[in-house]
């Protein structure tokens, strides 16, 4: 798998530049041999592994140009076509050819031929005459024979004395005559010239003379102190050849014609590819022709040069591997330069082995050396200028890459998973590319790499990142309605998006104003905590709990959960629900608040605000007690001194809680009767009296008396009266007070007697209890025959036959009755309906 760090090696193949001689020079050269990409999306099922050729190639090029130089030239006359060694290494050639060119025939002029005089060993110089513009091939002496010696000789203009034309040494080791040839052409225009020897010892080989008074030529010798005219020649005979101009024979080499540049000399330059060992030259002319030839030979090598590039963070290392064609004598004045160097580029050092070389700057993009390398190293700056990935990476997203290089150039990305190649694209030309992928769910993957290439011309980039994919998830939760002060449980499910399943171990949570906390997972899956907001003072409101899942591979996934905060519900009850009392006295009331929650006291204390107001309204003008009462949080008593002048009438308590944590209310209609009746102010602590009294020991008074009823009502277990038939006696105290005179009476009376029938005998009559399902069934009675307990034990029984659910589910309104039904079917009378006198039944305290 391609990582930060890669190596890549590119070879590159276009046109060359071309060396001319003294002058290196590089010809900019653009080779687009890159593969195109269209964009592919591969899916899992058809994932491939790029071959190499897949690979961005590249514009990268750098070029070698080479010359190195020989010079090649014969020595002796040739007129056949010239063959010259060439290195097969290289490429080209360019030959600078001289010539000196002569007649095809050689002429020999004989000085002097006879050597009867002798040997002869003084320092002397033989004269010979030159009439036209010749080539001086060599020359013939006659040796004496002796020990062989290497000579000093001289060919010297006009005189013994004159100017050395050419100074030789042959060596003499044989007699007779020997021939002398020159390497140098040298050209005599028409004069008197003189072939001078040193002297020569006895010993030795030496130059044989004419007989004495036999000299036809100018002969000169030294006699020790002076020169003087010799009597005799010197053996002599010259070879010349006339000078001809190549341009007057036609001459071509190659068929380039040979242009004059002095008599008897020519030059020209020729051109070629070097494809052996060996450059064969066709020499051409009108006439026959020998010639000498000096060339300057240059050879040029042109190469790509390999590379391998090396890419790190914020650079790119270079490693340019030379193929140096640098050969040695009789090759010379090597040079090469090397192409395609930005201006950018640093710390270059040129290497042979492991030998550091310096290199010279030709210009912005070439730089050159004068001795053989193996490489060059040199960095360059990473042209990809930035890359920008999307963030938070999810299935079923785009992943989007922003590419911005810092040159023209072709951009290439690549996306892998591991080995498999998921997507490739390119562009060609830019410095900028927004390249997308989207990001198939179907795809099982938890991280992906992304490498981009650049390749400009020479300028190249690479950056690689390896990059978490995420998986999406969602979390499921339901809104929230709790109290205040609750103690409540939230939770929700953390589970994947597209395939719903739940993921066990997330990490999820959850912020609640300034509370932090961690949600935990249960057996089934979910996560949950628990929240006391006992402990905080969070008022009622609409509020958000936050929460935050995450989970290795999956991306960071926010919720909330909205949640409701009302106030919490406070019971009002009153100890007496109805209640009838006359002005100047006083109300005492108990009032009792619960928790609807734990039904117990309330978590907070609060405040109750009471109004008292004539029934039917609302209005604060009918408002004739307002109160309020601070700091209850369970029970709290009520006195309420009636006005004398209050009007009598039915009135309303309101009794409201004032509080920030709860709320609670409480209405009750027509609660206080105010009304000036004295019958059962009288009765009812009479009454009470007697109760008391039979706790400790009452007697039931039983008598077969007349059968006849003062009354009966049916009570609700709260004191509410259900139903009520009273005498006109008795009608004279409100129903209502009644009732509430007998809750206390009744509580007591059940918790002593329990649900069985009880008489109380009173002044002037008896009282039948007993209690039913959710009432007390009461009859007043003037006469109470014993026959009567059955009679009334059916009529409990049919009361809770036909009204239990109804009086269970009592709401404060009067059960619709028919009393006088029942009297007459169960007690086969009336109510007494004759008028009876308050004197007539005196209150007496039985305790």
């Amino acid at each position: 798998m391609k990582k930060n760090k890669i190596v890549i090696l590119i070879l590159i193949f276009g046109s060359l530049s071309s060396l001319i001689p003294l002058k290196i020079e590089n010809t900019t050269h653009i080779s687009h041999n890159q593969i195109y990409f269209n964009e592919r999306n591969l899916s899992q099922d058809n994932l491939v592994v790029p071959k190499t050729q897949d690979l961005p190639s590249s514009k990268i090029q750098f070029n070698s140009s080479e010359r190195i130089n020989r010079n090649q030239s014969n020595t002796e006359l040739i007129s056949s076509d010239l063959l010259m060694e060439t290195p097969e290494s290289y490429d080209n050639y360019e030959s600078n050819i001289d010539f000196h060119v002569m007649n095809g025939t050689i002429n020999t002029t004989i000085v002097e031929s006879s050597d009867l005089g002798g040997e002869s060993r003084s320092q002397q110089a033989q004269s010979f005459i030159i009439i036209d513009h010749v080539y001086l091939l060599g020359f013939s002496i006659q040796i004496f024979e002796k020990n062989e010696i290497y000579v000093n000789m001289e060919i010297r203009n006009q005189s013994y004395s004159g100017d050395s034309i050419i100074s030789f040494t042959p060596f003499i080791n044989s007699g007779g005559w020997i021939n002398i040839t020159f390497s140098d052409q040298i050209i005599l225009t028409p004069g008197i010239y003189f072939l001078w020897m040193q002297e020569v010892g006895s010993q030795y080989s030496c130059w044989e003379k004419s007989l004495f008074s036999e000299n036809d030529t100018e002969t000169w010798e030294f006699t020790g102190f002076f020169w003087q005219t010799a009597n005799y020649d010197l053996t002599l005979k010259i070879f010349t050849s006339e000078l001809i101009n190549p341009e007057d024979v036609n001459m071509k080499i190659n068929e380039v014609t040979v242009i004059d540049t002095y008599p008897g000399q020519g030059s020209v330059k020729i051109l070629g590819d070097i494809i052996s060992s060996n450059i064969n030259l066709t020499v051409s002319s009108d006439e026959n022709i020998n010639f000498f030839y000096s060339s300057e030979n240059f050879y040029y090598k042109n190469s790509l040069i390999q590379h391998e590039s090396q890419f790190q963070q914020e650079w790119v290392e270079w490693n340019l591997i030379i193929d140096s064609g640098f050969l040695e004598y009789p090759y010379f004045d090597y040079k090469i330069n090397i192409s395609g160097i930005k201006d950018d580029y640093y710390d270059i050092q040129v290497y042979n082995q492991t030998e550091v070389i310096g290199y010279s700057l030709i210009s912005s993009e070439i730089i050159g050396f004068l001795t053989e390398a193996s490489h060059i190293n040199l960095k360059s700056q990473n042209y990809i200028n930035d890359v920008n990935l999307s963030n938070n990476l999810q299935y079923g997203t785009n992943l989007t890459i922003n590419v911005s290089t810092k040159s023209i150039g072709d951009i290439y990305a690549f996306i892998w998973n591991n080995e498999s190649l998921l997507y490739q694209n390119s562009i060609y030309n830019v410095s900028y590319k927004n390249f997308q992928w989207y990001i198939n769910p179907s795809l099982d993957l938890n991280s992906l790499t992304i490498n981009i290439f650049f390749n400009g011309t020479n300028q190249i980039g690479y950056y690689s990142e390896d990059i978490s994919i995420f998986r999406v998830s969602e979390i499921i939760s339901a809104p929230l309605h709790v109290y205040t002060l609750d103690n409540f449980s939230f939770s929700c499910q953390y589970c994947d998006h597209y395939n719903q399943i739940l993921i066990p171990d997330g990490f999820i949570t959850y912020e609640f104003g300034d509370l932090l906390g961690v949600m935990e997972m249960d057996i089934h899956g979910n996560y949950s905590d628990i929240l006391d907001l006992n402990h905080y003072g969070i008022l009622p409101g609409e509020y958000s709990i936050s929460l935050t899942a995450e989970k290795e591979y999956y991306g960071l996934t926010y919720s909330e959960i909205p949640i409701i905060i009302s106030p919490r519900v406070a019971t009002i009850e009153l100890s007496k629900s109805r209640t009838t009392i006359a002005p100047g006295n006083t109300l005492d009331f108990e009032i009792n608040l619960k928790d609807i929650g734990n039904q117990q006291y309330l978590l907070r204390p609060v405040d109750l605000q009471i109004k008292i107001l004539y029934s039917g309204t609302n209005s604060s003008s009918n408002l004739v007690y307002n109160e309020r009462l601070g700091g209850i949080n369970n029970k709290e008593s009520f006195l309420w001194d009636i006005p004398l002048d209050l009007e009598e009438g039915s009135y309303d308590v309101v009794v409201e809680v004032i509080n920030e944590y709860y709320t609670g209310f409480l209405y009750v209609n027509q609660a206080i009767n105010i009304k000036s009746s004295t019958f059962w102010i009288i009765l009812i602590p009479i009454f009470i009296g007697l109760v008391s009294s039979s706790v400790v020991g009452y007697y039931i008074k039983k008598n077969k008396v007349k059968k006849s009823l003062l009354g009966l009502i049916i009570l609700h277990d709260n004191g509410a009266p259900l139903a009520e038939k009273m005498s006109p006696k008795l009608r004279k105290s409100d129903v209502a007070l009644i009732s509430c005179a007998f809750t206390g009476i009744l509580s007591l009376i059940k918790e002593i007697t329990g649900s069985q029938l009880r008489t109380i005998e009173i002044e002037g009559g008896y009282v039948n209890l007993i209690h039913g399902k959710s009432f007390w069934l009461v009859i007043f009675l003037k006469d109470n025959p014993r026959w009567i307990e059955k009679d009334i034990l059916k009529l409990k029984d049919e009361i809770e036959l036909k009204y239990g659910k109804k009086i269970e589910n009592f709401n404060g309104e009067l059960l619709e009755i028919s009393i006088e039904d029942w009297i007459k079917a169960y007690f086969n009378t009336q109510i007494i309906t004759e008028t009876v006198n308050e004197e007539e039944l005196p209150m007496e305290n039985p305790s």
